[in-house]
């Protein structure tokens, strides 16, 4: 081992192995990241103090030998060997790398602790020698040095040392048996390093932030106004550099979820070819993400980029007060970040109290890297970090405001919905004479940022259950059951179509067929279904949701019900209302009824149709569909059926007793 003033280690291990059994190589596992336990003592100062520390290896190579590097848990394993060549007998491995971020600062001294040999080798080892040089001479002594040997915890000290102002080197007195290590811990001198800590380029894996700034200026129609800079140097040369915005949890005094929505105004660089830029916008699970991409060629060397931007939905209506939650540094690809600060000013000034003011990392826990003041004169917030963010940390603002302050009314429709909205939908549903529905949906979808096949996803349901066995977030509409002891209907669905392509493509699930739109604008399809309607008395009774929920907004529709021929508008009853009870306007005509949607249709929240009308309107059922819809939901009986007449057919021909007729002459006395 070369320790080197600037904090880091060069590692030589050097390892003659014998190979009982043809085996193709070994893997080396180095554990990179520790928990941190208090027991009590002195704690080492660490950058990052989260119950947790990693190091860092860097530069691995295993010279002579193919080898793979690859993480697992918290251990970076090496595999070395060929996966085509076996090995027996003796073979010899030399493994490098350097390590970053294991030297251990306390008030008094740093110390260095390393593992020479681990306790979770599974084989015995004959024989640990050691050498380990100093980057300049130091007078240490003995008391200074720790040296110990056996299994995990263990104390045992069946090895030797000598120590001079260069080096220290030693080796174990005998045989080390499996899962028995070596541990070297050593104390030096404060100021003895020119740092313990790794630089912030060690962290990147393509580039890192030296410098970042952002001001916002919060607006009385509830949006923001962003401007960052980004001081980047790239490592290597890399397509793209991003921004990630988290979503914090956000809803509005109704309790409706809301999602920040951002405008793009500007994005440049004042590097080469400074405006040859594209850029991005995506959503994903838990945020968005802008991705920055030059035209031509690679990002490198040192650039400073530029982003103006309008974001909605990053401050919420809550009553008498605003919240406002906006993540303000977030590089989304666990890049480091050497500095960060923010200015956030209020248009007009309004009152804040800045001791509430909150900062929290995307698990929302509190982000105590920061160091802030309030202007009251011009009522601006101003902070920046205190250390470095290295593990991938973002952080963001929470703060409450004077809601009178603010106009909600521009708010767009963006930031309810989390991927796309339901411009409009209609739907039409034809009664056919016979008790078949055909059903015509038309949807006309506009997406937060663009499209997205696996976001939007209209689909058929195929199986229903009664409500209290639903396995949906909604409960099923009331359908007839023509299981016999199924809790489990399925109606009859069939010529499914999509548009005027003909078949669709879909994708049969077990309770639903998934549908596949091509693009965004309208999507239609439509379907024949048998066996919605319920039969009370003189009259059948039809439950069925206009629309099935899409798991996003619906900002209108509309539904018609058709029916075979004219109606009398008095024997006929329509309700429609959505999830929460809200009642939908309706109207009868001379053959249909009609109902429309008068505001927004939230995610989880679908519209359920009540019809009743007179038997006589329809003229009866068909035999050959009704034969089919009792096959598809008892086919399952066919079970034992079968089983029973194969049971008497095995005992007719073998289990029974024959019937023999006996012939015998009889004489008569």
């Amino acid at each position: 081992i070369q320790l080197n003033s600037d904090g880091s280690f060069e590692v030589v291990e050097k390892l003659t192995v014998d190979f009982t059994e043809a085996r193709r190589g070994i893997i080396r596992s180095i554990p990179v990241r520790y928990a941190v336990w208090n027991t009590g003592g002195e704690q080492a100062i660490r950058e990052h103090d989260q119950g947790v520390y990693e190091i860092l290896l860097r530069e691995i190579d295993v010279p002579g030998d193919p080898f793979q590097v690859f993480d697992e848990g918290d251990y970076v394993n090496i595999r070395i060997g060929d996966p085509d060549v076996t090995i027996e007998g003796r073979k010899e491995y030399e493994i490098r790398y350097r390590v970053w971020g294991a030297l251990n600062q306390f008030q008094d001294r740093v110390e260095f602790s390393w593992n020479l040999i681990g306790t979770e080798w599974a084989t015995s080892i004959d024989q640990v020698q050691f050498r380990l040089r100093f980057p300049k001479a130091v007078d240490l002594s003995r008391d200074d040095v720790i040296l110990y040997t056996g299994q995990r915890g263990a104390q045992e000290q069946q090895a030797t040392f000598d120590l001079d102002r260069q080096a220290i080197q030693g080796q174990t007195r005998g045989r080390l048996e499996a899962y028995e290590g070596v541990s070297l811990a050593l104390r030096f001198p404060n100021g003895y390093f020119d740092s313990v800590e790794a630089p912030t380029r060690v962290y990147a894996n393509r580039f890192f932030v030296a410098e970042h700034q952002a001001v916002v200026q919060v607006n009385r129609n509830a949006s923001l106004s962003v401007e960052e800079t980004y001081l980047v140097d790239f490592v290597q040369p890399t397509d793209a550099f991003t921004r990630a915005i988290f979503h914090f949890p956000q809803k509005d005094g109704r309790g409706l979820e809301m999602y920040p929505y951002l405008e793009i105004d500007a994005v440049w660089t004042d590097g080469p070819r400074g405006n040859e830029l594209q850029h991005q916008i995506t959503r994903g699970q838990s945020g968005d993400q802008l991705r920055i991409e030059p035209r031509q060629g690679l990002f490198s060397g040192r650039r400073r980029f530029t982003l103006r931007y309008t974001v909605w939905g990053a401050v919420a209506p809550d009553g008498e007060v605003a919240h406002l939650k906006w993540d303000l540094l977030d590089t989304g690809q666990g890049e480091p970040v050497e500095q960060s600060s923010f200015q956030l000013r209020l248009a007009g000034g309004t009152a804040f109290d800045p001791e509430k003011v909150a900062y929290v990392t995307g698990s929302l826990h509190e982000f105590s890297n920061m160091d802030h003041r309030f202007e009251p004169a011009t009522a601006t917030l101003s902070g920046k970090t205190i250390r470095r963010l290295l593990l991938g940390d973002n952080y963001g603002i929470f703060l409450s405001l004077d809601g009178h302050w603010f106009d909600f009314s521009s708010l767009p429709f963006e930031v309810y919905a989390r991927n796309f909205s339901v411009a409009d939908f209609r739907t039409d549903l034809y009664l056919e004479r016979n008790g078949t529905a055909r059903i015509q949906h038309r949807l006309q979808t506009d997406f937060v940022y663009g499209f997205s096949p696996n976001d939007f996803q209209p689909y058929v349901r195929t199986r229903y259950r009664p409500p209290l066995w639903s396995i949906e977030t909604l409960p099923d509409p009331a359908l007839p059951d023509w299981s016999l002891l199924s809790p489990v209907y399925r109606p009859l669905i069939f010529d499914l179509q999509c548009g005027d392509e003909g078949p669709c493509d879909a994708r049969h699930e077990r309770n639903r067929i998934l549908l596949a739109p091509s693009g965004p604008g309208a999507f239609s399809y439509e379907y024949r279904a048998y066996g919605l309607l319920r039969e009370n008395g003189d009259r059948y009774e039809l439950q069925f949701p206009a629309l099935y929920d899409l798991g996003d907004l619906v900002r209108g529709g509309s539904f018609r019900i058709h029916f075979p021929e004219a109606i009398d508008s008095a024997e006929v009853e329509l309700m429609a209302s959505t999830t929460d009870g809200t009642r939908l306007p309706t109207a009868k005509w001379a053959t249909y009824l009609s109902g429309e949607l008068p505001g927004y249709l939230l995610p989880g929240d679908q519209v359920m149709i009540d019809l009743s009308f007179p038997k006589s309107y329809l003229s009866g059922s068909s035999w050959g569909l009704f034969l089919q819809l009792l096959w598809k939901n008892n086919a399952w009986l066919a079970i034992p059926l079968l089983l029973g007449s194969f049971l008497y057919l095995l005992w007719y021909f073998f289990g029974r007793d024959p019937k023999v007729v006996l012939m015998t002459r009889y004489t008569p006395p």
